[in-house]
């Protein structure tokens, strides 16, 4: 009879032990396969980063005429919208890029060298100034060196349009240079934004 005993608790021993042991396996499972998808998902991530970064994040140059003309636009507008920080900002960004602009990337070296010397003359002003009426004052004196920049050179990949104010520089009118034909004069910002007049877009 304690032999009988024996055997059945021995055998429900087994039992328990089993169940215990598939259940055990019945968890891990999933949580491997989870981990597995975690590393999975990890590495796609890493693979879309990559990607991403590739595709989306700016790609540093040396200066040349078309990053210029960006940041000469930047400046423009920025006085059009009366922001004198954002043009003393654009200012000094355009003064990095004149300094870094080689002889070897321009169509025409003629003038470069006093080209160069008065945009980084007037950009380095431009980014001091204590007001952003001398700003505008260095804008207008720019915007000629940066006009017989254009004139020499050229732009590939954007249209340039020569605007006119004839009531900056106290009456006595100036011109700048826009990426469009809308008038967004830079010398009187919001008192007289739209005051001005497109003299043409060749160079």
């Amino acid at each position: 009879m304690a032999y009988l005993i024996n055997c059945i608790f021995v055998s429900m021993k087994i039992k328990i032990l089993f169940s215990i042991t598939l259940l055990s396996g019945i968890l891990i499972l999933p949580a491997c396969g989870e981990q597995k998808n975690k590393v999975e998902n990890t590495e796609n991530v890493a693979e879309k980063s990559d990607t991403t970064n590739d595709d989306i994040m700016p790609r540093m140059h040396e200066g040349n005429t078309e990053s210029m003309w960006d940041a000469y636009v930047d400046i423009k507008n920025a006085l059009a919208w009366d922001s004198m920080s954002l043009a003393a900002s654009e200012a000094k960004h355009l003064s990095k890029l004149t300094m870094t602009t080689q002889q070897n990337k321009l169509k025409n070296v003629a003038n470069w060298d006093k080209n160069q010397k008065l945009i980084i003359e007037h950009t380095d002003a431009i980014a001091v100034a204590k007001d952003i009426k001398e700003q505008r004052k260095h804008f207008e004196m720019l915007s000629q060196a940066f006009a017989t920049t254009i004139k020499d050179n050229g732009l590939i990949h954007e249209a340039a349009y020569t605007q006119f104010c004839p009531m900056a520089n106290d009456g006595k009118g100036a011109n700048w240079i826009a990426e469009d034909s809308v008038i967004r004069n830079p010398y009187f910002g919001a008192e007289m934004r739209n005051c001005g007049e497109v003299q043409g877009n060749k160079f």
